[in-house]
């Protein structure tokens, strides 16, 4: 197949199904020498990375649970921005125009 940019359509191309060369048993039945497998390394400097991000996203989302929950606790939390914003959710999603 020859791929001329986007949007352009050469024709009808038959499609030729996948021939195996070996089935999965025979791949089976080879040592564990003979059948590569796939590996991963991460460096130390990217675990480090990972560790600091999930540290981070972590800390970010107990600050926000902490910050709601302090609203919640003193009232502030619930407002009529806040219902109006949700039940228009509400009614877009299943469809209901008010308007209408």
């Amino acid at each position: 197949m020859e791929v001329r940019g986007p949007g352009f359509v050469s024709g009808a191309a038959p499609i030729h199904g996948v021939q195996r060369t070996q089935g999965p048993s025979e791949a089976a039945s080879k040592s564990p020498l003979e059948v590569p497998q796939d590996e991963v390394e991460i460096s130390a400097a990217g675990q480090l990375m990972g560790k600091l991000t999930e540290a981070t996203e972590a800390s970010q989302r107990a600050e926000k649970l902490a910050r709601i929950k302090a609203e919640i606790d003193s009232g502030a939390y619930d407002t009529e921005a806040k219902l109006e914003a949700a039940l228009m959710k509400m009614f877009d999603k299943h469809g209901i125009d008010l308007e209408g």
